[in-house]
């Protein structure tokens, strides 16, 4: 997880900020750019909807799909 969430913060996001043509901090310095409690408060911060599942228990409900090739960043 930390792993995981160290590259949303580091590669994904920034990346992806500065695509869209945001103007984040992010986009502007490559890194988040973290403000007082941890988090960076830009009203287009493009990592605010970072989400994982820990279990499911209606069967069938998830379907995880595994591409064997690099498909982005």
């Amino acid at each position: 997880m930390d792993a995981a969430m160290d590259r949303i913060k580091t590669m994904a996001a920034p990346m992806t900020a500065k695509m869209l043509g945001h103007h984040t901090p992010c986009a502007t310095v490559g890194t988040c750019v973290p403000a007082k409690g941890g988090h960076c408060l830009h009203p287009h911060r493009i990592c605010c909807g970072t989400v994982t599942i820990n279990g499911q228990y209606d069967k069938d409900r998830i379907h995880v799909v595994i591409v064997g090739e690099d498909l982005g960043f």
